[in-house]
Formats: C-alpha cells, structure tokens, sequence
C-alpha cells in the first residue's frame, strides 16, 4: 500500500547554505564598512583637535593635523598685556597661531594691551567683547588678517586707537559699538561695505577715512558719534541706510562726489545732526525717506535735483 510523501518542515541550520546566504553576508559586509568609513569621517576632525592647553599663559585650542593654533578662553579671565607669538610649541611639536575664537576674552576688564602677528588671519565674533580696560591693540601693517567679525569690540569703550590691516575686507556688524574713546579710524580700502551698527556710539570719533571701493553704509553705522565733523562719501556709495548718521551732532560737512551713484538715503539717516547746515543731494538720488533730516535745526540750504 503505497502512502504520499511527506512535507520537509525542517528550517534550515545556521550553517545550512541558501541560495541568497553568500549575497545577504556580502550585503552586511558592506553596510558595516560604509558604516564604519562615515563614523570615522565624523569623528577624524574630532579626533585632530585635542582639548585647550595653557602655554604661557594664554590658552590654544590645537589642530593637530594642520599644525594651527587658535587662542580661546581660558579657565581664568586674561589680564595685563598679552603677547600673541607666531607659533607655539606642544609636546615638542610646533603649531602656528592663526586666529583669535569666539568670545576667547569676553569680559576680560582687567585685559589692557594685546599684540597680534602677522599671521592671524581672523578675530571671531564677540572676541574682545566688552573688554573695558583694553586701551591698546597692535596688529602689524602687514597682516593675512582677513576678517573682524561681528561685536568683535563690542564695549571695549577704553579702546583709543585700532591700527585696520589693508587685507581685511569684511567688518562684522557693531564690531566697534560703544568704543567711546576711539578717536580715528582708517578703512581698508578693499571694503565694500560698512556694516550695520559698527561704529555706534563711538562718541570721541573724529576722524574717518572710508575706502574708494565702498558701496554702501549700513543702518547706524555711525549713529551716535557726535565729535565727527566732516564726512567724505566715496565715488561708488549707492545706499546710504536707516539712522546711519543719526545724532552726529557736531556733523556740518556732507560731501558727495560729482558723479555719485546714491540713489537710496534711508530714514532717519541724519535726524538730529543739528549742526548740518547746507548739503547739496547728487542727481543720481531717487529715494529719500522718512525723517531723513528730522531735528536738523541748522539746515538752511538742501539742493534736491
């Protein structure tokens, strides 16, 4: 009597073989290494910097794959006058210094004087800020200093006089707010831009000289100061923004240049510079707005083309 065979339920053992076993192994092989390279991509950058270290006296964050040193904050407030080198060594590797971090002196008040090098190429943002006994900084005419980012001094109101290497071209927004003894300021004459707020309230400001190459001042760039007494605008300013002049009491000279391009003053631009008494707008202005010379209570004489 013959009977039907009967089904194999039996699953296969982990060492049976499959026809997918070999592509499935080589498939986990694969994503486990692609895996593996992207963590090791993640954590490369993170594995060439080491914690800060002191040398010193002033603290450094180190790349040790660049060979760079960056100053950063230390674990105590910096004071006195303070030297940058060029380079420093660590465990007898030597790194160059390349920049000032982040906020790596905010609120040092006992700080008074610091000297960069040559090779800084950056001061981050908020850098010196509100370093209210810092009276001197010295940077080297010729510098790879590139850039001064935003509130970099902000309230630093001590500082009297910044020496701005000709290489930097950008100024962060209030970099210089609130420096009320600073007297003078050279632009470097590859800007192309003030940037909002920068010079603010720099109320002993006298003196300054903006670059051929600017096109545009931002809002309240100079609001506040109220020792400036002549202004130069440069051949190629299109925009002139909100407030950028405002309260510039002591203000009686506003020259433009011939064949300016302006075309844009925004509010408030001169409101209250009461010692403005004449100024002559170029041809090329098609906008001016509200307020512009509010509280200009010695303006006799505007030319409007």
């Amino acid at each position: 009597m013959s009977s039907e065979p009967k089904a194999n339920n039996q699953q296969p053992t982990a060492n049976s073989f499959t026809p997918n076993s070999r592509n499935n192994n080589t498939l986990n092989t694969n994503h486990m290494k692609k895996h593996s390279l992207s963590l090791l991509a993640i954590l490369l950058p993170l594995m060439a910097n080491a914690d800060p270290v002191e040398i010193e006296g002033v603290w450094y964050n180190l790349d040790t794959q660049q060979k760079e040193a960056t100053v950063t904050t230390g674990n105590s407030k910096y004071a006195g006058n303070i030297n940058i080198p060029d380079s420093v060594t660590y465990e007898k590797k030597k790194y160059a210094v390349k920049g000032i971090e982040k906020e790596a002196f905010r609120g040092c008040n006992g700080l008074t004087a610091i000297a960069l090098t040559e090779n800084i190429t950056s001061i981050g943002e908020k850098a010196f800020f509100e370093c209210g006994g810092l009276t001197t900084i010295t940077i080297p005419e010729i510098s790879l200093l590139g850039s001064i980012e935003k509130e970099a001094f902000y309230g630093c109101y001590s500082l009297a006089s910044i020496s701005i290497p000709q290489n930097v071209t950008a100024i962060g927004e209030k970099a210089f707010y609130d420096c009320k003894s600073l007297t003078e300021i050279i632009t470097p004459q590859e800007m192309t831009s003030i940037a909002n707020g920068t010079f603010y309230n720099c109320s002993k400001l006298t003196t300054v000289s903006l670059p051929w190459h600017m096109t545009s001042i931002g809002e309240q760039a100079f609001c506040n100061c109220n020792k400036l007494t002549t202004i130069n605008i440069p051949q190629n300013v299109e925009s002139i923004g909100n407030a950028a002049f405002r309260s510039c009491s002591s203000l009686a000279t506003f020259n433009f240049p011939e064949d300016s391009p302006l075309t844009d003053i925004g509010e408030s631009a001169f409101d209250n510079c009461s010692s403005l008494a004449r100024i002559s707008l170029p041809e090329s202005i098609t906008h001016i707005r509200n307020y512009t010379f509010q509280n200009c209570s010695s303006l006799t004489d505007i030319t409007i083309p």
